[in-house]
């Protein structure tokens, strides 16, 4: 009876635990195969993406190979709950950006100042899938890219 409690009692902690982070918090890795490219955008050989909270806010450090090779690295901070986001020094668009939390699986990421320019990071119903779109200023569709969680 106690090994049964017990069992309960830490499959409940589990259970807490993965209910505490929002669908977003974890590492995500490209899965190539999965993912289109527009044609003046190849696809790099390697992504991973990870999202953590700290504090109120989120932070997403996006780091890989790119298509020629060389090592690529972003990252962002921006509240949970959406606002402006916070590019370290060199990277991020002119004019900056802001973030939308459109639900709790979907986060919008538009340009300010530049209407079509967007990132859509879309967590699927089961948690083990994300898909980032990103989108030019024009609204033509960029890339595709479809994340596994680790």
């Amino acid at each position: 009876m106690l090994e049964k409690l017990l069992c309960a009692t830490l499959a409940l902690g589990s259970l807490g635990s993965l209910l505490a982070a929002d669908a977003f918090t974890g590492s995500w890795k490209l899965d190539v195969a999965k993912s289109t490219f527009a044609s003046d955008n190849p696809a790099p050989k390697e992504l991973t993406l990870t999202f953590t909270e700290q504090g109120a806010n989120r932070i997403q450090i996006l780091k890989g190979i790119a298509a020629d090779g060389s090592a690529t690295s972003t990252a962002w901070t921006a509240p949970l709950t959406g606002g402006t986001v916070n590019f370290p020094a060199g990277q991020g668009p002119n004019g900056g950006a802001s973030v939308k939390l459109v639900d709790a699986q979907t986060l919008v990421m538009t340009q300010n100042g530049k209407a079509g320019a967007s990132r859509t990071y879309q967590v699927s119903a089961d948690g083990k899938t994300l898909t980032l779109t990103q989108k030019n200023e024009d609204g033509r569709e960029r890339a595709k890219m479809v994340f596994s969680r680790q």
